[in-house]
């Protein structure tokens, strides 16, 4: 093989000679003036031109421009020791390779890589600094005598480039993590350790595109100190700026004098802002295949790459800590914040300065940093990282929003605690187990209330299909121990993950630490029995209102989003006080499925293991993903009897007692119906009677509101005696009876 005749067909940035031609036919040593033009071609098949080159007292040389990189770069490897095993193992790593003879009797290794930005020897060298690689700035002498006992595959095959450009890489950059591309077999794992111009540029390509433009025009210092970190990671290469400059193309401001003249200028050669600032600015952003990116770079940092070496284990170390944690500005304190593992998805853990420090404490947690004197000391790199502006931050608090991206800081600036569903779309599902869901619903939940049954459907489909509206309406499930209220609610674990939370305690809602409330699409409170009005009204602001107050114990104070469901269940009467205008439930009363208990068993035992089953979540989870809602409202609950008796078990205290009186066609056995102006009385006589009856707390005046809300008993003026009084006339007993069932959406047959 003929080595100048390969390279005037490869790039090579390095002069080499043809020694034994300049020997044999000057006999002398050609000696490198350094003051010539070094770039004068020479060909191997014109002798005249190395007889002019040698008279005018130049070295041949033979150097290539770096136009085409797809025909790959000629590279020796000068293995510059009489070790024979270190020439084997050299030579045996390059199949595709020519090994030759140095003019002192060692090696060179010869092959074609895709390596395109210059490689200083200062900068690989390995076994003791008896192996070094180059392809520029060296004069490298060629003597064509093949290396024996040496077996060489075709320097020229296409094939060899890739293959010679990952085993060079390998070679070269012993801190590369080539088993994760071996184990992974993905061809974009090379971009872990960028080792040409190229794969650099694809680096740095990947790295810009979790950024914004507009986040890095402004100031021109930060942009110009954006511009010298694209410059380190690159180092500088055409490929490099084609990527930046495209980047800074879509900035408002683009200047492309100002971006060329910046690149290319002497500047970034003296450039103290390195790498770290893009890496930053990326684990910055949050997002969680960012991080994953930029942490894969670990190993390539730590050879010092991207920062200079006192920065490397800092960083390094802030990197691992903005993998975990981010710190999230609420409107009363800082926190940070980080999410954990559960068994499906993750829980949102936060802690305050002191808590978090102390997570952060021992040995195994300290940095070594230079302090204002240049003293190295040891210190947290918990305190590193509180007050580093490369810390990951949620600067406007946390968010719930299922239409912006999982688990990120989003570009409001909010930390969004949204997952996703848990549960995969599939072409075809077993309808029969479908089927059977529905009718548990309709027959045990709904007791074959058809219409409740169909917005219980539709209300769940709602919730997959449209997760960013919050209904105002809950849905309240009253039935008998044993009818499988729990069971309705099974498959929702496995869709929603912890996003959906199932309580047994009511004290949740009015309660003062509530993070179980927090980032919720669906909220299952069994066995509610929330008899005052205090637990009432907290449930009711809990369906209706969109954002939350969440307080941690020994933790941080908040707002964040409220787009949970609320579904209540219970095996009381009367589990929840409600007045007259209640408009937010949708109560239903169940039942068992059959009155055969035996089969009502059978049934149970049939559904409880396919509900809670992934492979059912799946199934129903497509399902209401493509069911029709188009005619549901999210903001209006629908009658039913349930509702209506529910209502009037929450009677209590005056309303109780106009209940009862309606009930006995009488407000006592004196005065009868008083629907006359003869048999009328006045707020305190009426009050007075009522007292009698029942202990309550209220002035007459209200009460006689109350009589014309539910009844519809009117104010007159009528003459009683010497004078005039303003007394309360009822209506006839059957129109009243009508009032008070409209009111309370009950039928009026009684």
């Amino acid at each position: 093989m003929n080595i100048q005749s390969l390279a005037t067909e490869c790039q090579f940035g390095a002069f080499y000679c043809v020694w034994d031609e300049i020997r044999k036919k000057y006999k002398k040593t050609p000696v490198l003036d350094k003051s010539c033009e070094p770039y004068k071609p020479f060909r191997a098949d014109t002798p005249a031109g190395v007889n002019h080159l040698l008279c005018d007292g130049v070295l041949p040389s033979v150097v290539f421009s770096d136009d085409d990189a797809g025909d790959g770069r000629l590279i020796c490897i000068d293995v510059d020791t009489d070790d024979r095993s270190v020439v084997d193992d050299v030579a045996s790593q390059f199949p595709h390779s020519y090994t030759e003879k140095s003019v002192s009797g060692r090696c060179h290794v010869w092959i074609r890589a895709c390596i395109n930005h210059p490689l200083k020897i200062s900068d690989i060298s390995f076994y003791g600094g008896k192996v070094e690689v180059y392809s520029s700035g060296r004069a490298i002498a060629v003597t064509n005598e093949r290396v024996g006992n040496h077996p060489q595959d075709d320097i020229n095959d296409p094939a060899s480039i890739l293959d010679n450009t990952r085993r060079f890489e390998q070679f070269s950059f012993p801190l590369r993590r080539q088993e994760a591309v071996e184990s992974s077999g993905d061809p974009a794992d090379l971009l872990i350790a960028p080792v040409n111009a190229k794969e650099s540029a694809a680096v740095l390509s990947t790295l810009l595109s979790y950024l914004s433009p507009s986040d890095i025009q402004e100031p021109y210092n930060k942009w110009m100190d954006f511009t010298f970190s694209c410059h380190e990671i690159t180092n500088g290469s055409s490929e490099g700026y084609n990527v930046y400059n495209e980047f800074c193309s879509r900035m408002s401001n683009y200047d492309a004098y100002e971006s060329s003249t910046k690149w290319y200028s002497e500047g970034p050669k003296r450039r103290t802002v390195t790498g770290k600032l893009i890496l930053a600015s990326v684990y910055g952003c949050g997002d969680q295949k960012a991080c994953s990116y930029v942490k894969s770079l670990g190993d390539y940092l730590g050879a010092g790459r991207f920062l200079r070496t006192e920065e490397s284990e800092e960083l390094t170390a802030l990197m691992e800590v903005n993998a975990d944690w981010c710190q999230v500005e609420t409107a009363a304190d800082t926190v940070a914040a980080r999410w954990v593992p559960c068994k499906v998805g993750y829980r949102l853990e936060t802690r305050r300065k002191a808590s978090f420090f102390d997570y952060y404490r021992g040995d195994r947690h300290l940095v070594e940093r230079k302090d204002s004197k240049g003293e190295r000391k040891c210190i947290s790199v918990g305190k590193i990282w509180w007050s580093s502006d490369d810390a990951r931050c949620a600067s406007n608090g946390i968010k719930f929003d299922p239409l912006d991206t999982p688990l990120s800081v989003c570009k409001d600036g909010r930390l969004n605690a949204w997952q996703g569903f848990f549960s995969e779309t599939k072409k075809s599902i077993n309808m029969e187990s479908i089927q059977l869901y529905r009718d548990h619903v309709l027959k045990c939940i709904c007791s074959r209330d058809s219409i409740a049954a169909e917005y219980i459907i539709r209300y769940l489909a709602h919730m997959i299909q449209k997760p960013e509206e919050k209904p105002s309406v809950a849905i309240l499930m009253r039935s008998p121990e044993g009818t499988g209220k729990g069971l309705a609610m099974a498959p929702f674990a496995n869709m929603l993950g912890p996003q959906c939370v199932s309580l047994g305690d009511p004290k949740a809602i009015v309660g003062k630490y509530n993070t179980m409330l927090e980032n919720k699409l669906l909220t299952y409170f069994e066995e509610v029995f929330l008899a005052t009005r205090t637990g009432a009204d907290g449930c009711k602001t809990f369906i209706s209102e969109s954002t939350i107050t969440i307080e941690h114990k020994y933790g941080a104070i908040y707002q964040t989003d409220n787009l949970s469901r609320v579904i209540l269940s219970s095996n009381r009467d009367n589990p929840i006080k409600l007045d007259a205008s209640s408009r937010r439930y949708v109560v239903v009363d169940g039942t068992y499925w059959s009155s055969d208990s035996s089969e009502t068993e059978s049934h149970t035992k049939k559904i409880a293991k396919m509900f809670k089953s992934k492979d059912f979540a799946d199934d129903l989870y497509t399902y209401l993903l493509n069911y029709d809602i188009s005619k549901f409202n999210p903001y209006k609950a629908v009658d039913t009897q349930a509702l209506a008796m529910q209502k009037l078990s929450s009677l209590e205290g005056a309303g109780e007692l106009i209940y009862r009186w309606l009930q006995d066609g009488r407000v006592d056995s004196h005065y009868g119906w008083p629907d006359t102006a003869e048999k009328s009385l006045t707020n305190s006589e009426l009050l007075q009677i009522a007292q009698n009856q029942m202990k309550i707390d209220i002035s007459s005046n209200a009460f006689g509101r109350m009589l014309m809300r539910y009844i519809g008993a009117e104010s007159a003026l009528v003459r009683k005696g010497s004078g005039v009084t303003r007394v309360k006339v009822f209506k006839s007993l059957e129109e009243s009876k009508r009032i008070f069932c409209k009111l309370y959406g009950v039928p009026c047959d009684w």
